[in-house]
């Protein structure tokens, strides 16, 4: 069934519903393109490790078996190597699989073994090797033969074993879904299609193996293997071996790296309620961005970014984290220092550098479109406080000059954010 169609670099798509299994399918013999065949420049990677890249969704799948067996790992379509790298950081043996520029760099970065191939390469190639977890997020979707590369899966893993593997899910195509979470689900020239559970869990039936799913508006997780899979809670997560592995990171050499773990540990770490994670996080944080990017996220000036509309602007001196690390470095400042006027500044800022992330990173600012509107309603927050302090000092016969100011301000912001 014909479901909608979608135009992406002068060429017309065609997207369809298949009636029986309900999964989604571009038409035409080469709707997307080969990773193999990109040509990807340094700006892209950089913004993956700075802030694109959601480690925190790569590891929930791992982290929601409750007795994960320890051993071997491999991930398919590893892109940088993140998962590899942290199944490593435990001592346990990881290869990753990836054919394009991302693995490339994050094999020389991260220093971990990742083979540039496609998984049929790798299995025909090493035949009878086995791993106790083999692991794929995000890939089935790049695949113009999905049952194929599941069968592929699963001459991989061993007898005990567990296969995870993630891909978009078809509740995220809607008539009524923004146009951005359409673009990511569907990302026309890259997917194939989008495969439903109905059709994934025939895949894995026909090889003999049981499966578990867990769906959320724009992500299906499946766990499966040869035996009763181990206990999975969807949504349990060991932030304790997240914080740590982000702390090791942090030590990178590279200023890229170490940022984004960070940016990552001391944002992650405050909305989970680690407040002595984010503390000691902040201060490293503030001097990387002055070492390496010229930047006082207290004081920051990013009027030479918003001036730019070219994509990935200048990621050496304003990184993909900044929007972010603005706004909860000003919410940190608030609880911590009580420091309002800084708070506010900060927020100011906060503001401008996510709606310029999402306006001109628009392929890349998914995050930022999601905290944009907390930003706004800490900023009126901020702005109300500034604005009681005001007025207290108004009613002792001082601040009126403070008062007035406050009050302007507060008058425009109200009336450019809300209807």
């Amino acid at each position: 069934m014909h479901w909608l169609q979608l135009a992406t670099n002068d060429l017309l798509l065609h997207l369809y519903r298949c009636n029986e299994c309900q999964s989604y399918f571009f038409d035409g013999e080469n709707p997307a393109s080969s990773y193999r065949d990109l040509v990807i420049s340094d700006e892209f990677w950089i913004d993956y490790v700075q802030a694109g890249a959601g480690i925190t969704s790569m590891l929930a799948p791992l982290f929601a078996v409750k007795t994960l067996n320890k051993g071997s790992l491999i991930d398919v379509g590893c892109g940088f190597g993140f998962v590899v790298h942290y199944w490593q950081s435990l001592g346990h043996s990881a290869l990753g699989l990836e054919d394009s520029y991302y693995g490339n760099i994050g094999e020389e970065k991260l220093g971990v073994t990742i083979c540039r191939q496609y998984l049929g390469e790798y299995v025909r190639e090493n035949p009878g090797r086995e791993f106790e977890i083999v692991y794929s997020s995000e890939v089935i979707e790049h695949t113009s033969d999905p049952g194929a590369f599941v069968q592929q899966l699963c001459s991989l893993v061993s007898e005990d074993g567990i296969i995870i593997l993630t891909t978009p899910c078809t509740n995220s195509i809607s008539e009524q879904a923004n146009h951005a979470a359409l673009n990511a689900a569907l990302s026309p020239g890259f997917h194939y299609g989008i495969i439903s559970q109905q059709a994934m869990k025939s895949y894995f039936s026909q090889q003999g193996f049981h499966c578990h799913f867990e769906t959320t508006d724009t992500q299906m997780i499946t766990w499966a293997g040869k035996r009763s899979l181990p206990e999975v809670t969807h949504g349990r997560f060991d932030w304790h071996s997240y914080f740590t592995y982000l702390g090791q990171l942090a030590d990178h050499p590279d200023p890229h790296i170490c940022s984004g773990a960070l940016h990552r540990l001391f944002k992650d770490s405050l909305n989970t309620n680690h407040p002595e994670i984010a503390a000691t996080a902040y201060p490293r944080l503030l001097e990387v961005a002055r070492k390496h990017y010229g930047i006082d996220l207290e004081n920051p000036e990013v009027g030479e970014m918003l001036k730019s509309k070219k994509q990935l602007y200048r990621l050496a001196q304003y990184p993909s984290w900044l929007g972010n690390c603005l706004l909860f470095g000003a919410i940190h400042v608030g609880h911590a220092r009580n420091d309002r006027r800084t708070k506010l500044r900060m927020l100011d800022a906060a503001l401008k550098v996510l709606r310029h992330r999402m306006e001109v990173d628009a392929q890349f600012g998914q995050e930022a479109a999601h905290y944009y509107p907390f930003a706004e309603r800490q900023y009126i927050i901020g702005l109300s406080e500034a604005l009681t302090v005001s007025l207290n000092r108004n009613m002792i016969g001082e601040g009126a000059a403070d008062l007035h100011a406050s009050l302007s301000v507060l008058k425009e912001v109200l009336t450019e954010l809300l209807p």
